[in-house]
């Protein structure tokens, strides 16, 4: 679909499938590497971090975009089952607090000027955003780490806030750039 989508665009480019940590890509080839919701699925990070350093010409920049699920925030009357929720979510993703650790990790890899933005994305939007309430509910819940009742009740609250127009939710996005 890429492919198509920049022939009709007439942009010249190339994709490519490959594994974080074996790019198909020589040593020192790439001007650019950008990740987006990558490295939060990731176990072992460092690796793909050390792969990227590996492609990217000396000069060439890096960008990573990821979630901190930690610094998740939903409104609830039910704090305690809305913390425990969120932190079962958080604890299911493989690496869910990576973005805060971008200044570290890029500096270890042996990037330079490495500069770290975080994006507060607010919705009030049940439509926007009710899809991943109803997934955390429910891989929580799947999981047994929170009380069925408690959790159904919680969510019932949540599309309840959604038809009232009262849903409110925030997502913390980490944006890390870095020079090889």
């Amino acid at each position: 679909a890429a492919t198509a989508r920049a022939a009709k665009a007439g942009v010249d480019v190339a994709f490519h499938v490959a594994n974080a940590e074996e790019l198909p890509f020589a040593s020192e080839s790439l001007d650019g590497y950008r990740a987006e919701r990558l490295y939060q699925h990731l176990a072992e990070p460092t690796k793909a971090l050390a792969e990227a350093r590996r492609v990217l010409a000396p000069g060439g920049r890096i960008l990573l975009v990821d979630q901190d699920w930690d610094a998740t925030l939903i409104d609830s009357d039910d704090k305690a089952t809305t913390r425990a929720i969120l932190r079962a979510f958080a604890d299911g993703i493989a690496n869910s607090a990576v973005g805060r650790q971008y200044h570290r990790r890029l500096g270890d890899a042996g990037f330079a000027d490495v500069v770290i933005l975080a994006e507060a994305s607010i919705s009030t939007d049940w439509d926007d955003y009710g899809f991943l309430v109803e997934m955390m509910a429910r891989g929580c819940e799947l999981r047994g780490e929170v009380n069925s009742a408690l959790v159904q009740a919680w969510l019932e609250e949540q599309r309840e806030r959604g038809r009232r127009g009262r849903f409110f939710m925030i997502m913390t996005h980490i944006l890390a750039t870095a020079r090889r």
